[in-house]
């Protein structure tokens, strides 16, 4: 770890719960105003420990239950991570018709999972907030990825693709 860099760290959790975890990225930020630095080794500043979360999640085919209290799930501490990245399994049913007719994923599916996430990530009255940098899906698969809205500024060259296997590729 870079001298003077601050690391926060996240117990391991269940299986079934989200893990996190940080990483230290080569993006300086000055510890007062946490702006941007062209060079992140200069002495004059310090490299920020991202908090990171990874979620994954199977659906089974079926829609979130309205019941499901996400927000616990996404966001354990008032705080919330620095990046979040949130992965969906079986977003649809993967019958044959869908797997056929849905390659690039059930857009309504996706756009209603999306409005959950970001209504539990924006709890009212809370500290931070939260930009998704990319949504994407194929077939019964969904990513989302979102930053803290202080880290927008400085997400560049990101570069998303599908890449088909199996049977028709």
């Amino acid at each position: 770890m870079l001298r003077g860099a601050q690391k926060k760290t996240y117990p391991l959790l269940r299986s079934g719960d989200s893990e996190a975890s940080s990483w230290l990225l080569s993006v300086a930020v000055s510890p007062d105003d946490r702006s941007y630095r062209p060079h992140p080794f200069r002495s004059s500043v310090i490299a920020h420990a991202f908090d990171n979360q990874w979620c994954t999640w199977n659906l089974h085919g079926n829609p979130v239950d309205p019941s499901d209290n996400i927000q616990r799930w996404l966001r354990p501490d008032e705080d919330g991570a620095d990046v979040l990245i949130l992965g969906v399994q079986e977003l649809v049913d993967l019958g044959p018709k869908t797997m056929v007719l849905n390659t690039c994923g059930d857009e309504q599916r996706q756009a209603a999972l999306e409005m959950r996430v970001e209504q539990a990530l924006q709890p009212p009255g809370s500290p931070s907030t939260y930009v998704k940098i990319c949504s994407f899906g194929m077939v019964g698969l969904a990513l989302l990825i979102y930053v803290q809205s202080w880290l927008q500024p400085y997400v560049r060259q990101l570069r998303i693709d599908r890449v088909k296997t199996g049977a028709e590729a």
